[in-house]
């Protein structure tokens, strides 16, 4: 055990390394000081964090059996080591994890095992950017980067160098869909939209400079931020909230007066500027509408007016690709 009295987790990685959308560094450190030293957001005028619970864990937690039985079905071995918990040591002190599970390939050996990993991720965002599945140009697919944390922080700590990411889609409402409280039920509903093809699996293997990366992250917020007591800085506007949090009246000196003085002059100037755009705006229109009467019709077949000057277009007031009327 290192110098810290508190372990590491993965779920708290991504947090640690600034990757995770529901935590940041302060949110986390704030947690982990409350664990250590009950009563120091109070003793230190910070607000006590409260324990969150996604819609995704929800998902994640109602799921996790049903995707079990899919993946073992599809491997065609057992998943065992569910839940179990893994520490690996570091000078700083220790990295743990819980693993959902280890594929039981009949070689117990670490080279042929390799980590079981589950997420149950909703229709909307598996469509953005952060997620890609697998494909000929990109074989390897993609998944959000702190989940990337979560694979290489568990590798770590058990051994295994290979992982393969499980991820079923819901293309349901999470507001307004009930999820069966049987389990029986659960598993139809998994074994349903896998084929629907909602199903899909990532497979990674050990990054070694990502792995450096992180540990010399880990090692820093570790041995400075947590083992000394010292806040990381503010990356989000709730960081700064945290920060602020019951702290009275400061004085300020002559730099942040004058920074306060430029903010406050800034603000003005850009809402004088917006109300003039926008009496401008209105101005170019009105030409356009005077001039050209289908240009404010959508109704029509008309694709709206365009202002020419030499031949050079300097605005227009038209239908986008999507058929929505649009000013430039």
């Amino acid at each position: 055990m290192g110098s810290t009295p508190i372990s590491l987790s993965a779920s708290r990685g991504a947090a640690v390394a600034g990757l995770n959308p529901y935590q940041s560094r302060f949110d986390i450190w704030l947690v982990m000081m409350e664990q250590i030293e009950p009563g120091f957001c109070e003793k230190n005028n910070y607000q006590t964090p409260e324990p969150f619970d996604t819609a995704a864990t929800q998902r994640g937690n109602a799921f996790e059996d049903g995707i079990i039985e899919w993946c073992e079905k599809k491997a065609g071995c057992e998943i065992m080591a569910r839940e179990e918990l893994f520490t690996h040591e570091e000078s700083w002190g220790d990295m743990t994890c819980h693993t959902d599970g280890v594929y039981n390939t009949g070689k117990m050996v670490q080279s042929a095992l390799k980590i079981h990993e589950a997420k149950t991720v909703n229709a909307r965002y598996f469509g953005t950017y952060h997620w890609q599945k697998p494909t000929e140009e990109l074989p390897a697919g993609r998944f959000p980067k702190y989940y990337e944390v979560q694979v290489q922080h568990q590798q770590i700590c058990t051994g295994i160098n290979h992982t393969i990411l499980t991820a079923l889609v819901t293309p349901f409402d999470d507001a307004t869909t009930v999820i069966p409280d049987e389990p029986i039920k659960r598993s139809i509903w998994v074994n349903t939209l896998a084929e629907m093809g909602f199903m899909y699996q990532f497979h990674r293997e050990e990054k070694p400079a990502a792995r450096a990366a992180l540990l010399e992250i880990y090692r820093e917020f570790m041995t400075v931020n947590i083992a000394k007591a010292i806040p990381p800085e503010p990356m989000t506007e709730t960081d700064y909230k945290w920060l602020h949090w019951n702290f009275g009246e400061i004085e300020a000196d002559k730099a942040i007066v004058n920074a306060c003085a430029e903010r406050k002059s800034l603000k003005k100037e850009m809402k004088e500027a917006d109300e003039r755009v926008k009496a401008l705006t209105d101005q170019i229109k009105r030409f356009m509408a005077d001039n050209h009467a289908d240009a404010f019709k959508p109704d029509t077949e008309s694709n709206g007016m365009v202002i020419l000057k030499d031949g050079k277009k300097i605005a227009s007031y038209t239908k986008n690709k999507n058929g929505a009327w649009s000013f430039r």
